[in-house]
């Protein structure tokens, strides 16, 4: 055999070894080059150091700019719950607590400038350590409605939706905050 052809022949294997190798990474998806279709891309989010609050419901962080907890609205009918809900917010987030925000960029706010957060509170006395969430923290959009003092906001899409329908079924049908019987 010529040399030419031995390396024509090498050349071809070469290729189809490449061919082979292309077509086994894009059937069998490894997990260190992408991640498998479907599955939702870890959120990351940050502490941040609550320094006040804005009606109707929001927290302030540092520069002033008020984050609004994201699936959750109160309604201009539900102005006697208002004042309960924000003095709750008060409790759960007080002034210099630090709180884990994870911004929701499909989730807007009534308030004008606020940005929607799934705004997480971690177990009394747990440093800021990652990785979060702890096990016993919790979401500040879940309490406000399992409590009675917020409502669904059907119109946006949000991750946690289903369990805060479930909460507000809960409260709901127990006669807590926003459906207690007048």
């Amino acid at each position: 055999m010529r040399r030419e052809d031995r390396q024509l022949l090498w050349m071809v294997i070469a290729a189809c070894w490449l061919v082979m190798a292309a077509w086994a990474v894009i059937r069998f998806h490894p997990r260190w080059l992408w991640p498998p279709p479907g599955i939702r891309p870890q959120v990351i989010g940050r502490f941040v150091t609550v320094q006040g609050y804005a009606l109707p419901l929001a927290l302030r962080r540092e520069g002033g700019a008020p984050l609004c907890p994201a699936g959750v609205t109160v309604r201009g009918e539900d102005l006697p719950v208002i004042e309960q809900a924000a003095a709750r917010l008060a409790d759960l987030a007080p002034v210099g607590a630090a709180v884990y925000v994870e911004l929701d960029p499909f989730c807007s706010c009534d308030l004008e400038g606020a940005s929607a957060a799934s705004i997480w509170i971690p177990p009394p006395g747990m440093a800021q350590a990652d990785p979060f969430p702890y096990p016993d923290s919790r979401l500040l959009a879940a309490v406000l409605v399992q409590e009675g003092l917020a409502r669904v906001d059907e119109r946006q899409p949000y991750l946690y939706k289903n369990e805060l329908r479930m909460l507000e079924d809960d409260a709901r049908r127990h006669g807590r905050g926003l459906w207690a019987a007048k």
